[in-house]
């Protein structure tokens, strides 16, 4: 063994963009019959999954960009953020 520390490699990673490209190839390689029909049921059932992933990761992704551009804006004082508005107006005497 040698005594020179080695260069750690990086962890292989996936991304959306990945898997979306994935469900697209397994489109492909269907339409061009690439798959025996013994096959076809767990490669369906694949891209099924596939694109489910995918599109729950995206919406999750908007629905949290939607949470940041609202908790950036932020609110002018407690009372607009609580919607409580207390001290806001006096209380009508009977």
């Amino acid at each position: 063994m040698s005594d020179q520390p080695t260069e750690q490699q990086p962890a292989p990673q996936l991304s959306l963009a990945d898997l979306a490209l994935m469900a697209q190839t397994i489109n492909v390689c269907t339409k061009r019959g690439a798959f025996n029909a013994e096959e076809m049921r767990p490669v369906g059932e694949l891209f099924d999954k596939l694109k489910a992933f995918v599109e729950a990761a995206n919406k999750a992704a908007e629905e949290q960009k939607k949470l940041d551009s609202v908790t950036e804006g932020g609110a002018e004082s407690k009372d607009e953020a609580d919607g409580s508005g207390e001290g806001e107006a006096p209380e009508e005497s009977s």
